[in-house]
Parts: structure tokens; C-alpha cells; sequence
């Protein structure tokens, strides 16, 4: 096995625990409650308890073998975390996916900062056609009203209100940002080549809104990542269908011409959520394993 597949191996006792929480997390993911919440808790999870149950992550895979902690590559730490999705996986909603989740309590009117850094692997298999085809490595979706009598299955089928897709640009390995709800303002913002095999940080500043006053700023190992129409670094626009707050999603989420053909991973570290950049942004300050 190369190093970057070195990982450490989950006793029985390890997989039967994560197994039971993950049948707990998919039928009671809905049950927080919001009331008195600080606004803007802050979060970080860098994986150094070298355990899958991470504090405030669950996870949308078909196995639990999908979820790996591993010694290499880390962006900080002795840990990282590794999601891999094969053809024929179906979670969450019945879709061919491995990610992790946070559920937030941001509700309308936040402004919230996150930051995590991931990794495409070298050996990541490329699809020959762009057509269809999509890995989203991180998203932001709606939560369904309750109230209403909404479910996942009964909302309007808006996709995610901000989303980071993975994909090639003539041959060149590259992130590009979706925003907006759909039908109103949804639109590809801003994109940026990466190198596989080389840790990427990302910074997301968002205000959360169901009008104009919703916004967006991206910031790509420490620079701002620039909007296509180049005017402001911030990008204004609903983000929201209703006031409930969204769940944070990261790891691979693939359209079907993907799925049905590769097996693929993709390692993440020091996800953070806060109140400034300086707060969430991951420091270059030791050395990355690659």
C-alpha cells in the first residue's frame, strides 16, 4: 500500500460503534434543538483523537468502511481524514456519496466563517467526458421546513445554495463555486486550477439570507479567490429557501457518469467554523504531509 493509503485500522469494536451511530445519526438527524443557541458557535475538528467519530461530524456513506482516519497525507497533526465513494454506493437520499456533515445552528442573519483544507490525490481517475459529469466536494444544503410539512423528498428540488465542485479545465485539475438558489440567482461564481496531491486550504465568509443582503467571499490558501465578473471580492445574493440553518457537507458527492465507472477518495483536515478569518484559517506554519 503507498503511504498515502496508510490509514489506521478500526477494531471490530470501532466499526460496530460507528455502524450503530450512523443508523442513530440518519434517523435522528433532525431532532437538535436550536433554542438559545450562541449565533455563531465555533467548531474544529482536525482528527487527532484518530477516531471517525469525530466531535459534531456524521456521515452520508454506504459503508462504513468508506471513512478512514489516516496517518498520511495530514495537513496538521498526526491525523486526516479519508472518504472514498465506489460505483454503486448509495447514501443519503440514495445518492452516490461519501461525506461527511455537520448540522449548524446559523440561522438567517449569521455571518459565519469556515474554513478546512482538502486533498485530491494523485492517483484520483479523471472521467474522459465533462458531460454530467460532477464531484462535489462541498456544499451547503437547505433543510426542509417542518412546519410547513416539508421533507427532503417533498421540497422543492433546489440543490445546494453554495456548492465546490471538482473537476479538469482542458486537462487541468480545478475547483469551481456555485451560488444562489436555483431559479433565482443560481450561478457559477469563481474558479481556480489546484495540484493534485497538494493540500488546498479554503476560507468561505457567508452571510446567511433569504434576500440581497445573503453574501459569499472565498479565499484560496490565503488569497482572495476573485468572482468571474471580477468587480468585488464579495458576491451579494439569497442564500437561503427559508430560515432554517443548512447543513455543512464535505467529501465526494458524484453525478451518475462518475458513478458508474471509478472508485475515488479525498482527504480533509482541520475543518474549522468561527467568527474571523484568522480564526478558521489553517497556518502554514508545519510541515505538510503529502
Amino acid at each position: 500500500m503507498s503511504r498515502m493509503g496508510k490509514a489506521r485500522r478500526p477494531s471490530r469494536l470501532d466499526v460496530l460503534c460507528f455502524a450503530v451511530a450512523l443508523a442513530v445519526w440518519s434517523c435522528d438527524l433532525f431532532s437538535v434543538s436550536m433554542a438559545g443557541a450562541d449565533p455563531v458557535p465555533s467548531f474544529h475538528e482536525g482528527f487527532e483523537s484518530g477516531h471517525p467519530l469525530a466531535r459534531g461530524l456524521r456521515y452520508d456513506v454506504a459503508n462504513p468502511s468508506r471513512v478512514e482516519i489516516v496517518r498520511r497525507p495530514v495537513r496538521k497533526g498526526k491525523y486526516a481524514l479519508k472518504l472514498t465513494v465506489l460505483p454503486g454506493d448509495k447514501a443519503g437520499g440514495g445518492k452516490n456519496r461519501a461525506e461527511a456533515k455537520i448540522l449548524r445552528e446559523d440561522g438567517e442573519g449569521a455571518e459565519v466563517w469556515y474554513g478546512w483544507s482538502f486533498m485530491i490525490p494523485k492517483d484520483f481517475k479523471e472521467h474522459p467526458k465533462r458531460a454530467k459529469a460532477f464531484n462535489m466536494i462541498g456544499q451547503w444544503i437547505n433543510l426542509p421546513d417542518r412546519s410547513k410539512g416539508e421533507t427532503f423528498r417533498t421540497m422543492p428540488k433546489l440543490g445546494p445554495s453554495i456548492a465546490v465542485r471538482y473537476g479538469t479545465d482542458k486537462g487541468r485539475p480545478g475547483i469551481g463555486i456555485l451560488y444562489g438558489i436555483k431559479g433565482k440567482n443560481k450561478r457559477a461564481i469563481a474558479g481556480v486550477h489546484i495540484e493534485k496531491g497538494s493540500w488546498v486550504d479554503l476560507v468561505f465568509h457567508i452571510r446567511w439570507a433569504q434576500d440581497a443582503s445573503g453574501f459569499v467571499e472565498i479565499w484560496v490558501d490565503g488569497k482572495p479567490l476573485m468572482p468571474f465578473d471580477g468587480r468585488a471580492h464579495r458576491v451579494f445574493g439569497p442564500n437561503m429557501v427559508n430560515a432554517l440553518p443548512n447543513i455543512f457537507k464535505l467529501g465526494l458527492y458524484r453525478g451518475k457518469r462518475w458513478a458508474a465507472n471509478t472508485t475515488n477518495s479525498i482527504f480533509i483536515d482541520e475543518i474549522r467554523i468561527g467568527n474571523s478569518f484568522n480564526q478558521v484559517f489553517s497556518e502554514r506554519s508545519t510541515a505538510q504531509g503529502k
